[in-house]
């Protein structure tokens, strides 16, 4: 406690999940004997308990109670999450996993992970003066307004580069991901071209050539991140006792910003590196609730 009004808090959380549901095919085409391990049936999938999780974060908040008008909450999280093996994965096709005999070589950060993130809610009685307070007309119009804001934000989140390429001829392309080319950098970020991972930095022939996977790691890369606002300004009218009106004017996206999406991924596609999408525009709504 800061004081009567402001608390501080710092807390560590950590996770562990482990034996979560698995599936891996295991009579995938082997090109050295031209055939399947057991050439009488097709694909075999395996569902095995063997995947796992793991969660680690700091965590920081600042909470401040309604005081001179102003109360807000302030959230922080740094956390590690890694996944290993295509956790809930239930298809053979999940392109979590590049070898499904070497399921260790797809360990990283789990889909969707923001290394840090940011939330700060905020409310603001609007303050007015003694003669507004000491007028009908002007209590009636202008005392009791209040602003609410809510910004959020959070880091780049993990984009798995694949080949779409089957480099091994075990029939499989799904999940077997490029080399990465020494040198030079995996990023070209232009938020006007659209376009986020270099092309040139990621090499689909060598290990197709040499008839092996890539050395490019699981989800290795990251996308853009991401911010939000939303705001409202909000009254409420007494009725009579028991009645009352609340007003809200709530603006969505109130910057009308826009937050791009991961790039595609897909080195054999024609639109890889570029992001094709991006969240919604801004969203305004007016709302009235009478209560009795």
């Amino acid at each position: 406690a800061v004081n009567k009004a402001l608390a501080l808090q710092a807390s560590y959380v950590g996770s562990q999940a482990l034996k979560m549901y698995s599936t891996r095919n295991m009579n995938l085409f082997i090109p050295a004997l031209n055939r399947r391990p057991r050439p009488e049936f097709g694909d075999v999938d395996f569902r095995e308990n063997a995947g796992r999780n793991t969660y680690h974060a700091l965590q920081l908040s600042a909470n401040q109670k309604l005081s001179r008008g102003l109360a807000f909450d302030i959230y922080y999280t740094f956390a590690k999450t890694l996944t290993y093996y295509a956790v809930d994965g239930t298809v053979t096709t999940d392109s979590s996993v590049q070898d499904p005999n070497s399921i260790a070589g797809s360990y990283g950060p789990k889909n969707g992970e923001a290394r840090h993130r940011f939330v700060g809610v905020g409310s603001y009685a609007i303050p007015v003066g003694a003669a507004i307070n000491n007028s009908p007309a002007g209590r009636a119009l202008l005392r009791g307004w209040a602003l609410q804001a809510i910004v959020a934000g959070r880091s780049r989140s993990p984009v798995n580069v694949l080949s779409g390429v089957d480099f091994t001829g075990n029939r499989r392309a799904a999940g077997q991901r490029p080399d990465l080319a020494a040198g030079i950098d995996p990023y070209f970020r232009s938020r006007e071209a659209l376009t986020w991972l270099n092309r040139a930095a990621f090499d689909n022939a060598t290990p197709q050539r040499e008839r092996r996977f890539g050395n490019l790691g699981f989800n290795a890369l990251r996308g853009p991140g991401a911010v939000t606002f939303d705001a409202a300004v909000h009254r409420v009218f007494a009725i009579r006792e028991g009645h009352k009106l609340t007003f809200r004017f709530e603006l969505f996206n109130a910057f009308n910003h826009a937050n791009l999406n991961n790039p595609n991924g897909t080195v054999s596609n024609p639109n890889f590196g570029n992001i094709l999408g991006a969240s919604g525009g801004r969203n305004i709504q007016f709302a009235l609730k009478y209560n009795f």
